[in-house]
């Protein structure tokens, strides 16, 4: 006898519950197969049956559950560098809409398309890394060059993981952009009387080999000070997460703020790069091109998105309030967005 189960599509749980199906299929093939051809095992007890699906369980877990992960391991482009990116002060400022300094890793179009083939699950395991990150436990250590797998910790921050936020529109990911913003803003606070607060992020970016921060240069260059560099840009790109995703919701007040209004001026500086020449709707852009021109269908302009072009703001303590506070704002307004348990409260 040989059990066959229906495929009903994605409302089972897509490719995963296809997988899993199909392992539970396989399950009890061998388990009817096996007492027709091997009579003598039929006293295997029922304790026993039962560990045996739960390790097929197990595996099949294991097996599709990361695809986050396996792409924040394999981001599927790496940036050659051709040209270096310009200083970054150390009173890292904020960028508009994105990420503040490009990265050796990026991902590529495949990998962000594969994302969108399982959406729901993608975003249901964004919230989670959100949720159960500790960033007293990031590493950065040396690791073997390589041109694919990108060296990063899926637990912890990455461009990787904050440019898939931005990528999916993932804002069921407010509550945890939140949280760990607000972490990671106190143990920045702390650096002075406290150095040891200071996560040991890895950025992944050539900007850490550019000194470009007004210190002397033995300062500039100790462990210490290039941790707290990095943490000040996930820190920022943190919140221009949070208001890029504010934006894209059409979000009024934010749409009614001086923030907005810089990066509509931006928008309009730079729509005059050749790169965008010819492009006046969405659908002009080169579907080869979708992954560095964007078009902004708020404003109606172009733009490039890579972070060589970003836009600027200088940060202040206020502005920052002022982005949780909408984040705080939206989540109450729409607490469909929010996750159960997570906090989107200003600190």
């Amino acid at each position: 006898m040989r059990v066959k189960w229906v495929n009903d599509g994605d409302s089972n749980g897509g490719e995963h519950g296809r997988h899993t199906r199909g392992l539970l299929q396989s399950f009890y093939n061998f388990r009817f197969e096996a007492r027709a051809r091997c009579a003598q095992h039929r006293g295997m007890n029922k304790g026993q049956g039962w560990l045996i699906l739960c390790l097929w369980l197990c595996a099949a877990t294991v097996t599709q559950a990361s695809l986050l992960e396996e792409v924040i391991r394999e981001p599927g482009m790496w940036n050659q560098m051709c040209g270096m990116p310009g200083p970054l002060a150390f009173d890292v400022p904020l960028p508009m809409y994105g990420l503040a300094t490009p990265r050796n890793f990026y991902l590529s179009e495949a990998n962000l398309d594969r994302l969108r083939g399982q959406r729901a699950a993608a975003g249901a395991d964004i919230v989670k890394l959100l949720n159960r990150m500790d960033l007293s436990k990031a590493t950065n250590g040396p690791r073997p060059f390589s041109t694919t797998g990108s060296g990063q910790d899926p637990q912890q921050l990455s461009g990787t993981l904050l440019d898939i936020i931005l990528r999916l529109n993932a804002v069921e990911a407010l509550p945890g952009l939140l949280r760990v913003e607000a972490d990671l803003n106190q143990r920045l606070a702390t650096a002075t009387s406290d150095p040891s607060s200071l996560p040991d992020l890895d950025l992944d970016s050539p900007v850490m080999e550019v000194v470009s921060y007004k210190d002397d240069l033995k300062d500039a260059l100790s462990p210490r000070r290039r941790r707290e560099f990095a943490a000040r840009i996930y820190q920022r790109e943190m919140l221009s997460v949070i208001a890029s995703l504010l934006q894209h919701e059409h979000y009024q007040p934010l749409l009614d703020s001086d923030l907005e209004a810089s990066y509509f001026a931006h928008l309009k500086q730079g729509s005059g790069d050749p790169q965008l020449a010819g492009i006046h709707a969405e659908g002009d852009v080169p579907s080869d091109q979708r992954g560095w021109i964007g078009y902004d269908l708020i404003h109606k302009l172009p733009y490039l998105k890579d972070p060589f072009h970003s836009g600027f703001v200088p940060y202040t303590p206020e502005l920052r309030l002022e982005i949780r506070k909408w984040a705080a704002d939206y989540l109450r307004q729409t607490p469909a967005k929010k996750a159960p348990d997570a906090s989107p409260k200003v600190k």
